[in-house]
């Protein structure tokens, strides 16, 4: 579900056009964060840390507002929920997307997460074009650290993204660098690192088996 924005009474509208006339209205950042309990737990599940990292992110995006913001034409909406979009490379390592519906279940998300990847491997409908607004997209670089990455962005879509690179075990601890790209109209540098910080104090608070 989705309202759209009354812009005469929206606080953040002259907030909003000031950034979206910007050539390029986006925040990129790059922030290594501490990923130990979520690699300990998925691999004790036996979950994907792709669909483990995805489902992250989306949990605590679903908690900030200001992620779910759209502009579509004219107008701004607000989105009730998120939906993680993941970027896959196929057989010729061409670039497709798929969503999974999420629930905050993580076992139960990873189980849809590999349904709908292998469905994507043996040969079903694959998107090239991503159309839905209240989606979120995800992606993983493990071939390399990231110090900045710029990926490429339409000025005129405002959805966020999240790209993530190789995990590093240092000092008993298990990190990765995670790029967020985000519309500025939206979202400031206090949101950014509120998201950051909540992200960590969530995956800290996953609990095992006993």
């Amino acid at each position: 579900m989705k309202r759209e924005i009354d812009l005469e009474k929206w606080s953040r509208y002259e907030t909003f056009k000031h950034y979206d006339i910007c050539t390029n209205p986006f925040v990129i950042i790059s922030v290594k964060i501490d990923i130990t309990n979520l690699y300990n737990y998925a691999k004790e599940k036996k979950l994907s840390m792709y669909s483990a990292m995805g489902y992250m992110i989306t949990k605590t995006a679903n908690e900030f507002n200001e992620f779910k913001y759209r502009r579509d034409g004219d107008n701004i909406y607000l989105f009730d929920d998120l939906v993680p979009n993941f970027t896959e490379n196929i057989e010729n390592k061409d670039v497709y997307y798929f969503d999974v519906q999420y629930v905050d279940d993580m076992e139960e998300f990873d189980r849809e997460f590999k349904k709908v990847r292998e469905e994507y491997h043996n040969g079903k409908e694959r998107k090239t074009v991503v159309n839905c607004l209240n989606e979120i997209w995800l992606s993983c670089a493990p071939w390399y650290s990231i110090n900045s990455l710029v990926p490429p962005f339409n000025k005129d879509n405002t959805i966020p993204q999240f790209i993530w690179d190789k995990f590093i075990e240092e000092d008993d601890k298990i990190t990765t660098n995670l790029m967020i790209l985000v519309h500025h109209g939206f979202i400031d540098g206090y949101q950014i690192g509120a998201f950051y910080k909540k992200l960590e104090d969530n995956i800290k608070d996953i609990k095992g088996d006993e």
